[in-house]
């Protein structure tokens, strides 16, 4: 029951620690303002993350579509007598 809130937690201090010295960087660079060097390192974290996955995503859905295309002709031949509730 506690595992999967000690799994998040960890997987924050490990982002937290990856992602010091870009905070670190950002703060100089915005001249001492750590609640915008926070939110372009958050931004910054989430473009990280979900630019892949969506990518990523986007080429799974994509393969699934070709892969059921490719299938339904062969569902046709290999069910020749399917019952007329079942549409084309």
């Amino acid at each position: 029951m506690i595992r999967p809130f000690l799994e998040a937690l960890l997987l924050a201090a490990i982002a937290s620690a990856m992602l010091q010295p870009v905070y670190k960087w950002l703060k100089r660079l915005f001249r001492g303002r750590s609640v915008v060097a926070s939110i372009c390192t958050i931004l910054f974290l989430i473009v990280i993350i979900l630019g892949p996955l969506a990518t990523f995503l986007g080429i799974v859905v994509e393969q699934a579509v070709e892969v059921s295309q490719a299938a339904i002709p062969w569902v046709h031949r290999a069910c020749p007598n399917r019952p007329s509730s079942v549409s084309t």
